[in-house]
């Protein structure tokens, strides 16, 4: 099998890591581009060859390292706004506010 048929299937069988052109296909290119004035074409071949950076896995990671449940803050324990302002009035509130 040609190389060009064998890089073809492996693209096919696998989009998220197979690559069209070798590392060294794509230097080349970019480098001659760059040469000839068209930066952002040369650009543009860099960075269509860039690796997602998420893989068939990554949702499934995800959602085991977060915990899924109810985003609504409780307010239960929260002071009032004549509590946070009361505090605010405290020595203590200056020298935290003073050191951080």
């Amino acid at each position: 099998m040609a190389k060009g048929h064998a890089r073809q299937d492996k693209l096919a069988a696998n989009l998220l890591l197979a690559s069209s052109r070798t590392c060294a296909q794509t230097d080349m290119m970019s480098q001659k581009q760059a040469r000839a004035g068209r930066l952002i074409k040369a650009n543009l071949t860099v960075y269509s060859v860039l690796k997602p950076a998420f893989g068939y896995d990554t949702l499934h990671k995800s959602l085991k390292k977060t915990p899924v449940g109810s985003v609504d803050f409780n307010k239960e324990f929260w002071p009032t706004t004549d509590a946070l302002n009361e505090m605010r009035r405290q020595d203590e509130w200056f020298n935290i506010q003073k050191y951080s």
